[in-house]
Formats: C-alpha cells, structure tokens, sequence
C-alpha cells in the first residue's frame, strides 16, 4: 500500500524514494524498485533490490518511531532470530518531511498471511518463549518508562477502570474468573524489575517459514511497562519496550 491513507500525509510515491536515494544512497538508487503490501499504516515499504527495504514513514508519529527503532534494532542484534538490519538512516529532504531507513530483506512469510497455509503448532510456541527469555535477559539501558494511562503502564493506575467494567460486564464474560485473573495480576505489581519485551507479537510482525519464527519486525518502541513473572505472562502487552516484572513472582517462577 503506497497511496495515501492520512489526510495529512506526505506523498510517498516511487518518485520520492528514487530522489532520497539518489541523494543519500547514490550506489542503489537505480536497483528496481517495488512497492510491498503492508497490514499496517504507519509506513510505506519498498523493497529495493533483491536484499533491501526501503521504510518512509507515513505521520509524524510514525517518524518518531522509526527513529527509536533505528537506535535500538543495533542493541537487538544476536538473538536466535532475526530482526531487521538498519543500512542507512535517511534525513528529511527531496520534498519529504521526515527522517526514512532502508533496512536489510528478511526472507519469510508474516503469520497472518501464513494462516490458511501453514499450521502453526509447538515449534513456533516454543520459538516464540525462546525470544521472549532472550529478550528479558538484555540490558535495559535508557529505554523510557510507560506512564499510567498509556498502554502498557502501570498496572495499579487502571484497577479502578477495571473494576468499573467488570461491575458492568454481567453477561459479556465469566466475572468471577475475570475479577480472579485481574486479582493474580494485581499481586506484586508494585515490586518491579524492568526487562525487555517485544510488547506486538501479532501474526503480522512474525515472520515464519515451515512453522517456525525466523524473524520479527515492527519494533519501535523500547520503553518500561509492567508484567507479571509467572509464566512469563504479561499484565499488557505494549512492540519491543522494557517491562516490569513483579520480584516476588520473579522468585516464585
């Protein structure tokens, strides 16, 4: 998707990207060029040449995220799994507002395009906690705390929320079993460690290949969040930000 889907986006076309690199990355700027389909609105996506990306945000909001992803996805580097490879962080100029990246081609498939395709069964679950531990287990550096309100913030700050919708929820879900989870969560909750979390594991920023994970991708905010350590289950899941894990649950794990 390379036409515009905001009312105030920049134009983002062939032409713009043949510009950018030409004045930035002169030595790929005449590799074919081909617009990629997207499940999401935040970036138009070229790839460029058999082994490259080219990623210009679509908003300002976008923009921004891009630039923490840049800064981050070098420190992710090592895992089990791949994550996109920065190979040029790009200034605004030639028309367009905002800083843009070209990133190196992972080959794969996302799981949601997989769906009907694939089965998806252990292996990938497993691949899945793999990243997870490993993820947990790099340093959080200065990643930027979640605040109450955001998603993924404290979990304390939202107990009135939470009980206000259960206290209308007859009907719609089992209460009681929702009022015990919710209570699980709550325990510990104000005894935190921070770790890192790729907080948006959807089946659009998964990237398998025969049921297993052999990327992931989208991961643009590295921030402080809070989780519950048991299981390995977070209280939120906000993509890869640093969580907080309860110490007491750290123990009893």
């Amino acid at each position: 998707m390379t036409g515009r889907i905001h009312d105030d986006e920049p134009d983002t076309g062939p032409a713009v990207v043949r510009r950018l690199l030409h004045a930035e990355l002169p030595e790929v700027a005449d590799l074919s060029l081909t617009a990629l389909a997207s499940s999401g609105s935040d970036n138009a996506l070229y790839r460029l040449g058999p082994e490259l990306v080219v990623r210009l945000p679509r908003s300002p909001a976008a923009a921004v995220s891009l630039g923490r992803e840049v800064e981050w996805l070098p420190r992710l580097a090592g895992l089990a799994v791949s994550v996109p490879e920065v190979v040029h962080a790009g200034v605004a100029g030639e028309g367009y507002p905002y800083p843009w990246a070209v990133v190196r081609w992972i080959d794969g498939h996302d799981a949601w395009e997989r769906r009907d395709r694939e089965w998806f069964g252990a292996s990938l679950g497993r691949d899945l906690a793999q990243l997870v531990r490993e993820l947990r287990a790099r340093p959080v550096m200065d990643a930027r705390r979640r605040v109450p309100g955001e998603r993924g913030g404290p979990l304390l700050a939202i107990d009135d929320s939470v009980r206000g919708w259960l206290d209308r929820a007859d009907g719609l879900v089992d209460r009681s079993a929702v009022q015990r989870l919710w209570d699980r969560c709550r325990e510990g909750a104000a005894d935190v460690d921070p770790v890192l979390l790729h907080g948006d594991l959807i089946p659009g920023n998964v990237l398998v290949s025969d049921g297993r994970l052999r990327a992931v991708i989208d991961c643009p905010k590295v921030e402080v969040t809070k989780m519950r350590k048991k299981n390995s289950r977070p209280a939120s899941m906000p993509a890869c930000k640093v969580i907080e894990i309860p110490r007491s649950l750290e123990r009893a794990a």
